[in-house]
């Protein structure tokens, strides 16, 4: 065996990029590749779709005809298109606004739409150039001049599905206030002053009312920066007047601000971008959620009752409770400078697409991996007082782990299937598609809050030595990560780790929290490669796996999850057992750690600690063929599973819940 502490003691969280012969996972709806193309070539963004009554996806697409790919280029255009299979085919672009293949005069972008209820009128706006803005102040015009988040929004309406539009579009009036004091075309800034920057990138909602509502960024600094604050446009009758002239707009809250960046309104170096606004609470509040560069989700909420009044004070979005509420900020959805996408659900709960990490790199840049990488799901569940979210699962990644994912819908369609439609924007092309996404997953999240049944299929072991009759001396199968023969390929452990000294007549096994920091195997099936599971004294439990080419990967539980492990050992805590989950998903080829139903995340450390999982090495091969048998530490390991997949991170949830009751 391998004294763990005679191998670099790194925790790696970004995967060596090395050449890969591992087999595509064809099995997997979650790998990106598998989706059906929308659209590849040029440039192409948000692709934000209504489904009508009779079952048409009406969308609509920020888009550049090939060779460019760059968003921001001359060119840049809204098209709508459509659907009659789900996603799997769409007819030919339509396009919304006149543009020009030389110039970014007139621009059209980052738009969505909307539909009456009956399918007879849909809705499409987006901010454009009205006024051909060709510099910024003190420089000389340019026909290449980034003009995509300047000018009006505007909005146009078809009365046939999206097949054709009305021939003028309607300019939505955005009342100027402290931004544009102070933004880079201000007169302080030696501009005219009368030129807005801002954009959307939110899903229109429909209220009770029939109130039609965005969220959008007024920004400080072109192109992109902040001081940054987030309003909200509303329309009470767009979705029932006829004569477009008559629709009126509001925007909220009034005054000179707006929502302003968590802890620290219009500081110049922190963002408060891309909004999404959901009304909760029976329409009585607006709850809103935004990217930030701080590492976690921005969050706020409307007065009851008055959303023109001043919002509530920005912080961050938080999880449903966990025993990580008891430590100082580990409760945050993490989040990078990228989209996120909530959209609520017909049973009334809220599905959202993030990231969970915090930024891996700087922003827009090419790194090893990028931090939009992998896109996770989560179920927001409505409290007395706001919105609190699931432990996430993935929902989609690449194995191409350069390659970003983003501006996603959730679109539900009319039998109930959850599909996501999403772009890769850059170089060589951009690349939209659809993706039907599992629904067992899907049934999973919505009943993670109180899931309590543990997994009795695909056990390849037991950790509980009394029920296991059937392995004994025998070797247990573990996967080869070159190939990925089935869906959720891979392999799980969980386990309940008893949190108090224990002793047989020959053996005493401590729980010892000292500084000497001596490895304590619990599980093992090595001989040669394989894997195995140790604690350590400090709380961390730790997974080593070693291929058939001699290949190590080791990764652990992360700085929250120890100390949640610490405690527990260090009679903090009153449970005599603690419950721990290794979940090894072949798909994406990550590492992920559950431990008493909390996914681990990293903690607060963001720069050491950006996530919780580890992205394992693409040449990883073969842990199985000749790994040993399955050797449990009885002493400290009183119940668990080897599980041949990997488990969905509720489903080991499942499992927690399920043996509280046993391991108390």
């Amino acid at each position: 065996m391998f004294n763990i502490l005679s191998i670099l003691f790194v925790i790696l969280h970004v995967a060596t990029i090395a050449t890969s012969t591992a087999v595509d996972p064809l099995w997997d709806s979650r790998w990106i590749p598998n989706g059906n193309v929308l659209r590849s070539g040029g440039y192409s963004c948000q692709p934000y779709c209504s489904v009508l009554p009779d079952g048409t996806w009406s969308c609509v697409m920020t888009f550049i005809h090939a060779p460019v790919w760059i968003e921001g280029r001359p060119g840049e255009h809204m098209v709508s298109m459509r659907s009659k299979d789900h996603g799997k085919t769409f007819d030919k672009f339509v396009t919304i606004e006149p543009y020009s293949n030389t110039s970014t005069g007139q621009v059209s972008a980052y738009g969505s739409i909307a539909a009456r209820k009956d399918g007879s009128r849909i809705f499409a706006l987006w901010i454009q150039n009205v006024n051909n803005v060709s510099h910024v102040p003190g420089s000389k015009p340019s026909n290449s001049f980034r003009a995509d988040m300047l000018g009006n929004f505007v909005w146009k309406y078809s009365d046939d599905q999206g097949l054709t539009w009305s021939n003028k579009h309607y300019t939505i009036p955005v009342p100027y206030n402290f931004i544009e004091s102070i933004n880079t075309f201000s007169k302080k800034n030696n501009g005219t002053g009368d030129v807005q920057i801002m954009w959307e990138v939110d899903h229109l909602k429909t209220m009770k009312d029939n109130t039609l509502i965005f969220a959008f960024t007024k920004i400080g600094t072109y192109a992109v920066a902040a001081p940054e604050e987030i309003f909200i446009l509303a329309s009470k009758n767009i979705l029932t007047e006829n004569n477009p002239d008559l629709v009126v707009w509001d925007m909220w809250p009034h005054g000179e601000h707006g929502i302003g960046a968590v802890y620290h309104p219009d500081d110049p170096n922190i963002v408060t971008e891309e909004p999404h606004v959901m009304p909760i609470q029976n329409d009585e509040v607006l709850y809103i959620v935004w990217r930030t560069n701080q590492g976690y989700m921005g969050h706020s909420q409307s007065q009851r009752g008055d959303f023109t009044k001043e919002f509530g004070k920005s912080s961050f979005a938080k999880y449903l409770p966990t025993w990580a509420d008891k430590y100082e900020n580990c409760s945050y959805l993490k989040h990078p400078r990228g989209p996120l996408s909530p959209k609520r659900q017909p049973n009334g709960l809220i599905l959202m697409t993030y990231y969970n990490t915090a930024p891996l790199g700087a922003f827009a840049t090419k790194m090893k991996v990028n931090d939009r990488n992998n896109m996770w799901l989560t179920v927001g569940h409505e409290t007395n007082e706001t919105v609190l979210w699931s432990q996430p699962e993935l929902v989609l990644y690449e194995r191409d782990r350069t390659r970003g994912h983003g501006y996603p819908d959730i679109i539900t369609d009319l039998d109930g299937k959850i599909y996501i439609t999403e772009t890769y924007k850059s170089s060589p092309q951009s690349e939209a598609k659809t993706h039907e996404i599992s629904m067992k997953m899907i049934n999973l999240l919505y009943a993670q809050t109180t899931i309590n049944t543990i997994v009795t299929t695909n056990v390849t072991a037991y950790l509980n030595v009394s029920k296991n009759t059937n392995f004994p001396g025998k070797r247990v199968p573990l996967p080869n990560f070159q190939k990925y023969d089935h869906d959720q390929y891979g392999f799980s452990v969980d386990m309940w780790l008893s949190t108090k000294t224990t002793a047989t007549s020959t053996t005493t096994a401590t729980n010892d929290i000292s500084d000497d920091n001596t490895p304590i195997e619990l599980v093992s099936a090595f001989d040669q490669h394989g894997m195995y599971i140790d604690k350590f004294k400090n709380g961390t439990v730790m997974l080593t796996m070693i291929d058939s080419n001699g290949k190590i990967i080791t990764f652990g539980t992360g700085p929250t999850c120890s100390k949640r492990i610490r405690d527990a050992i260090s009679n903090d805590d009153d449970n005599q057992h603690i419950h721990i989950g290794v979940i090894v998903d072949g798909g994406p080829q990550m590492i992920q750690f559950i431990v008493d139903g909390k996914l681990c995340d990293g903690g607060t450390d963001l720069i050491h600690w950006p996530n919780g999982h580890h992205l394992m090495d693409p040449s990883f091969g073969n842990i199985g063929g000749s790994a040993g048998s399955l050797v449990t530490n009885v002493n400290l390991i009183k119940g668990g599973h080897l599980y041949g997949r990997s488990l969905y991170v509720t489903e080991m949830i499942g499992n927690w819940r399920g043996g509280a009751k046993t391991y108390k």
